[in-house]
């Protein structure tokens, strides 16, 4: 209904949201528009020079709202629940795990990768043997990153996602990687620390910023930069796509149709605030009311329970109680809705405007880091018919 709204008001969320999901579902102006969006970014990862660009690009690729070679934001502190730091970890790869890359039974995957990247390479322009070339470096590349990662077994392990240092160890680990330039065009507060969290990645990375060639460090960002644009650019991109990631990957035997898919995007980028609309609709004050009447009375129930355990011993029962009063119950929706205000959308731009629904998140959650945790934000939409504990905070 949002993007049929022409009298939403302006600045209004329906107004943003009808602007999203309207761009979305214009195929005549997303497939006129062809790759033309990322034809600057294209352009200027074909002007690197030297090991200082390639920082410089992935520096300014992570302001822009677009995450490349590593994974980096903010959470609770593993040893202070009540701060919220910074995290940067291991990530840059294509395929889901690093066994991907090592083990024999994804070998036809690996292939098919390899083919996937050259075809993306190729519907901008690349030709045929120059893309498969590139291809073959950027798997390479890739390889070496997945043989520096941890697999998702170790990543469950707390000491293999926590790894406090200050800046200037961290600058140690990776010399040609300017921590506090990185964190300065973040707008993130970082002060006397971070969690570098997975530091044979980094310490990799840095021997891949001297012994890599340049080329390839090319190739490698220009496949993911198409790769990340791809869902929002013309058809052939997202065919592309789909035959890749949801096909051979997951089996998906055909695409979404089209409102499905700009549904997803919209729920992406402005899903909080399509769940404000959603539930003035769909859940009343009442209804949330009653909810949580039933869930404090499971609560009380399961304190009661707590208490009357035979088994615990006391000291284990104290904190069992403590941790019972940690929960913080959020149903149906949250109390304070957010504020939307600095995002400006376009309604017949649909690459821009996922772009920059894309920034205006990242930098709303990178202003987080080096404040209080705020137990009370959601951490899903309203219509997201799911639950979760988060043991962090």
């Amino acid at each position: 209904a949002a993007s049929h709204a022409a009298t939403a008001a302006p600045g209004s969320i329906q107004q943003k949201i009808g602007y999203l999901y309207a761009s979305g579902m214009d195929e005549a102006a997303i497939d006129k528009a062809g790759f033309d969006p990322i034809k600057p970014q294209l352009a200027r990862i074909d002007g690197l020079k030297n090991r200082a660009d390639v920082v410089g690009y992935i520096r300014d690729s992570y302001a822009d709202g677009e995450p490349v070679l590593f994974r980096f934001g903010g959470n609770a502190d593993f040893k202070d629940s009540n701060r919220e730091i910074a995290y940067a970890g291991q990530g840059g790869l294509g395929l889901p795990t690093v066994d991907y890359y090592s083990k024999p039974d994804y070998a036809k995957i690996r292939t098919a990768y390899a083919a996937h990247i050259a075809k993306l390479l190729e519907l901008t322009g690349v030709g045929t043997a120059d893309a498969r070339q590139q291809a073959k470096a950027v798997l390479a590349f890739e390889t070496r990153l997945a043989a520096a990662s941890l697999p998702p077994v170790q990543m469950r392990k707390p000491e293999n996602r926590y790894h406090y240092v200050s800046i200037d160890d961290a600058d140690k680990v990776t010399p040609d990687f300017d921590w506090a330039a990185f964190f300065k065009a973040q707008g993130a507060d970082v002060r006397d620390g971070f969690s570098l969290s997975q530091p044979k990645f980094f310490a990799e990375v840095q021997k891949m910023l001297h012994d890599v060639p340049l080329a390839q460090w090319q190739a490698y960002l220009r496949y993911h930069a198409i790769a990340n644009a791809a869902p929002y650019l013309s058809t052939p991109f997202q065919q592309e796509d789909f035959a890749f990631n949801a096909q051979t990957l997951n089996g998906q035997k055909e695409m979404k149709p089209l409102w499905k898919h700009v549904l997803d995007s919209t729920n992406d980028g402005m899903g909080m605030a399509l769940g404000q609309l959603y539930v003035a609709d769909h859940f009343s004050p009442t209804s949330k009311q009653r909810a949580e009447e039933l869930v404090a009375n499971l609560g009380a129930a399961f304190r009661t329970r707590i208490e009357q355990l035979e088994w615990m011993s006391d000291a284990t029962n104290q904190k069992a109680l403590q941790k019972w009063a940690t929960f913080v119950p959020k149903i149906g929706y949250p109390d304070k809705w957010r504020d939307w205000s600095g995002l400006t959308l376009a309604p017949d731009n649909y690459f821009a405007n996922v772009q920059a629904a894309n920034k205006f998140n990242y930098d709303y959650a990178i202003a987080k880091i080096g404040k209080p945790v705020d137990r009370t934000e959601w951490g899903m939409t309203p219509q997201t018919v799911n639950a979760y504990y988060s043991s962090q905070k």
